[in-house]
């Protein structure tokens, strides 16, 4: 492995080293978004559901975004 790359992975918490390999070794685009995003936000999952730097090419497809509107279980 690269030793920028290496030196990056060590930096990175635990929980999402998965995102930044799978990002790095071309096997997944969410994943380089997820990793982009939570790399952004100083690894805070919360911060990137919050992010609201709407002029940022990843923002509409940023993760850990909820539903703006809940489906109503009343069956109407």
């Amino acid at each position: 492995m690269h030793e920028k790359i290496q030196k990056r992975l060590d930096d990175i918490p635990t929980m999402y080293k998965n995102h930044y390999i799978k990002a790095m070794t071309g096997k997944s685009r969410p994943a380089a978004v997820k990793a982009f995003c939570l790399e952004c936000m100083g690894w805070q999952r919360t911060e990137v559901h919050r992010c609201n730097s709407v002029a940022c090419p990843l923002y509409l497809y940023r993760p850990y975004q909820k539903l703006s509107v809940k489906p109503s279980n009343n069956g109407s």
